[in-house]
């Protein structure tokens, strides 16, 4: 499963996912799921002793009427 469709899926989620394969730049390309829900911390910790695991969240970073200080 790619990114693309993980966020289609499942938006506004945390999720937790096993590399399956990477790029030529070593980036993830293709997921396999293991877990989706609504707390980072409660994803995190069920694979936090696994390999290759990526956790992200699948919503925007920013929302509209945020205020962003970099």
């Amino acid at each position: 499963m790619d990114l693309k469709s993980i966020r289609e899926k499942y938006p506004n989620l945390w999720v937790a996912t096993r590399v399956l394969k990477r790029d030529e730049n070593g980036q993830p390309v293709d997921f396999e799921l293991l877990f989706v829900g609504p707390h980072r911390i409660a994803v995190r910790e069920k694979f936090l002793n696994e390999n290759d695991v990526c956790f992200f969240y699948t919503g925007d970073v920013f929302r509209e009427g945020w205020l962003v200080v970099l």
